[in-house]
């Protein structure tokens, strides 16, 4: 465009300049011509050649003035083709960082497992993100102990020679071959060892410490309910039917809160043959 701008001034320039000469030419001549000192043919030649560079001049600034025109509009053309092309130039560098996986926490990235070229559906998991500094343990509880479990119950996890503490986040109630499962977060330091899946052995605090009498947690509770136990007499003889009070019970032990005293001896296997009867003869095994 500026070398077609350049071209018609250059022709401008000529074409004035022809002009003023031939003016000149024929100012000059023509008193002579009045006096025939000159022939008119050329004082004819030189004014037809004058007007003949006069038009052409008209013409050239006709052509230069929609030349510009055109320019114009072929510039305004080059600006919305050009911001076109950033906007579609924009679309493609979002694609390509679409290209780019990231993160949406920061972690540590395992369960990683990709070969290259291979596709992938639109939400698949492609690996894992742990925060090794926010680890949860998830913990099955006896399903008898489900009334006594409450949010920021506290447990204590001791390992390396040292004791972290935990609490109680989240509680699921359903029951499952006899547990029910807890979440429980670390209320102070971590310890720097664990890893995901690890089985841990905590302690959960269901309520104060107290003494309590126990009995071994035997298959006869299946039979009585924990309403009535055999107790060994003094001498070893037999066994008689009592009723007992019973309490809390874990996967060891069952709380007596009445009926039994402390050094009683009582028998914890199974009663389903002895259900009718109220005292057991015992004898020694030879």
């Amino acid at each position: 465009m500026e070398q077609n701008r350049l071209e018609h001034k250059r022709n401008l320039v000529d074409i004035n300049y022809h002009i003023i000469r031939l003016a000149r030419e024929i100012e000059r001549l023509s008193p002579l011509v009045e006096k025939d000192l000159v022939d008119n043919g050329t004082l004819e030649r030189l004014v037809d050649e004058n007007n003949w560079y006069v038009a052409k001049r008209e013409i050239t600034l006709e052509s230069q003035t929609t030349d510009e025109r055109l320019q114009k509009a072929q510039m305004e053309q080059l600006r919305i083709a050009g911001a076109q092309l950033e906007k579609n130039l924009g679309v493609a560098r979002r694609n390509l960082d679409a290209l780019s996986m990231r993160a949406p926490v920061s972690g540590k990235l395992t369960a990683f497992d990709l070969e290259i070229g291979q596709a992938l559906p639109r939400g698949v998991n492609i690996g894992q993100i742990d925060d090794p500094e926010s680890f949860k343990v998830k913990a099955d509880i006896d399903e008898f102990y489900l009334s006594r479990v409450d949010l920021e119950q506290t447990a204590a996890l001791n390992t390396g020679g040292n004791e972290y503490a935990l609490s109680v986040r989240k509680i699921y109630p359903q029951v499952t071959n006899g547990t029910f499962e807890v979440d429980l977060v670390f209320t102070g330091n971590e310890p720097a060892s664990i890893r995901r899946g690890q089985t841990l052995q905590l302690n959960l605090q269901l309520g104060s410490p107290s003494e309590s009498l126990l009995i071994p947690n035997g298959a006869f509770y299946q039979d009585t309910g924990g309403n009535w136990v055999f107790v060994v007499t003094p001498d070893g003889s037999k066994a008689v039917k009592r009723n007992v009070r019973t309490g809390r019970r874990n996967l060891r032990f069952i709380e007596v809160l009445d009926g039994l005293e402390p050094g009683e001896q009582v028998i914890t296997s199974p009663y389903s043959n002895y259900l009718d009867m109220d005292r057991l003869e015992l004898q020694a095994s030879e």
